[in-house]
């Protein structure tokens, strides 16, 4: 079967690759051109710190990138070349001028790691 995909941002891509593993002719589009420079994943790069997002989303959404997190080792192991990744740790910068918001991003933090670890079973 042929399929045309529209978007080639990180789903279109992955869908893509899927498709034509089944053996599918996959043709993809996207209208920023082939490096779809205007996808979400330029910015959001596949939420791979969802930790890091927490203090600013709800607990479901949290969830949901954690257990995407899970995913990659699998999705990257399939491809032909290698890509680094690791899942030990964030590193996030604050200003000088940001302490104060440095000090909250910390409380909001602990306390949403202490919510998921309450009710792991919840999505």
């Amino acid at each position: 079967m042929k399929v045309v995909i529209l978007g080639a941002g990180l789903l279109g891509r992955l869908l893509a690759l899927a498709l034509a593993r089944e053996g599918h002719a996959v043709v993809l589009h996207d209208a920023k051109g082939p490096q779809a420079d205007g996808a979400a994943a330029w910015v959001a790069a596949a939420m791979l710190a969802p930790l890091a997002e927490s203090v600013i989303t709800e607990a479901p959404v949290v969830r949901m990138g954690l257990h995407g997190l899970t995913r990659w080792p699998q999705l990257l192991a399939g491809l032909s070349q290698p890509v680094f990744f690791q899942r030990e740790g964030t590193l996030i910068l604050w200003h000088r001028q940001d302490a104060a918001q440095a000090q909250l991003f910390g409380q909001r933090l602990h306390q949403t790691v202490q919510q998921l670890q309450a009710s792991p079973a919840q999505a």
